[in-house]
């Protein structure tokens, strides 16, 4: 048995990169070197091609692991982020066992324990956990889900009461503003018309400005377009947005070197004003993503709202992001 890894743990047996030309290689029996690619998930998915049948995938860990490096960065940053914090759970207290001999008694007693411990956070870690076993069968593993057939704890409790303390009012946002520099005080302005994610938000620039609308084509996870019918405020934002912003580059919001910003500049810039903010008078620190929440609630039309936002159905739009319940009328009758 050869010595444990110092470096690159992550990578599977006999998988090797090269420092200067970063390719990664797959050693062999012979010790044949196979080039396998210089992207980490396409190298796993090259690797496991490789691989003799029986040997592709054995463990949990071995499961967990190529679904981390393969699947599951070809979702939205968020996600994968998400999805790493849950992996690393599962395969903590999983990654022994063998795949083909998880039983749902198993996964139920990991559940259990999980909840008590972190019960949001273990609905999160079922629902990646099922997805794996559902990947499994298409990796060569013979295996039912044992994860579907186990129940799980309602969150709505600690939803309900979470939206009410986030729903941030119009006075918290003018408040904000103040102390937030121009083009983030514009960002704003053109996040509560659009009601677009940040990932979608900071993509937008002058190309998307067509005459008949503004045409956003890619505005959620999964892609999907949005085109918006212009109206006076979405024009007059938009201008402004255009006069003010960096002649040499086509995006809306840019940082001090020309560059858009990423999610990573974007939250240190909306942290500084926060600070700024709360020290001069700001009630409560608040996220940016509660603003599509907020528009989505103070929008007393739940059908525009949920086509707003680019949702398929109107309970997604209701479920995660209406904030204050739902909008009803008295009953008129008397007695």
């Amino acid at each position: 048995m050869g010595r444990p890894r110092k470096t690159n743990i992550h990578l599977p047996p006999k998988v090797y990169q090269d420092k200067k030309s970063g390719m990664y290689y797959f050693v062999d029996a012979n010790n044949k070197y196979h080039q396998l690619g210089r992207e980490l998930s396409g190298a796993i998915s090259q690797y496991y091609k490789l691989m003799p049948h029986h040997e592709r995938l054995a463990s949990m860990a071995d499961l967990i692991d190529r679904y981390m490096i393969e699947l599951s960065p070809l979702k939205a940053p968020t996600t994968h982020s998400d999805e790493f914090k849950s992996a690393r759970q599962l395969r903590h207290r999983l990654g022994d066992l063998y795949v083909t001999e998880v039983s749902s008694v198993d996964v139920a007693r990991y559940y259990t324990l999980r909840s008590e411990e972190a019960p949001v956070r273990a609905n999160r870690e079922m629902s990646l956990l099922s997805a794996m076993f559902k990947q499994a069968p298409f990796w060569g593993l013979p295996v039912n889900n044992p994860a579907a057939s186990i129940r799980r704890k309602s969150e709505f409790p600690a939803k309900a009461a979470k939206k009410l303390e986030r729903y941030i009012s119009d006075e918290q946002i003018v408040t904000f503003k103040k102390f937030a520099p121009l083009w983030l005080s514009r960002y704003i302005d053109l996040k509560m018309i659009l009601g677009l994610r940040q990932s979608a938000m900071l993509k937008l620039n002058k190309t998307m400005i067509r005459e008949s609308c503004f045409f956003v084509n890619d505005i959620s996870k999964n892609g999907g377009a949005l085109m918006f019918e212009w109206t006076p405020t979405l024009r007059a934002v938009i201008n402004h947005i255009v006069e003010t912003m960096d002649a040499n580059t086509e995006f809306f919001f840019t940082g001090k070197t020309g560059k858009p910003h990423n999610a990573e500049s974007f939250s240190s810039a909306w942290q500084r004003a926060m600070q700024r903010a709360l020290k001069q008078g700001l009630e409560k620190r608040f996220a940016e993503r509660y603003i599509r929440n907020k528009v989505v609630t103070d929008c007393n039309d739940l059908v525009k709202a949920s086509k707003t936002v680019g949702h398929t159905n109107t309970s997604v739009t209701k479920q995660h992001y209406s904030m204050l319940g739902t909008r009803v009328e008295p009953f008129e009758k008397r007695i």
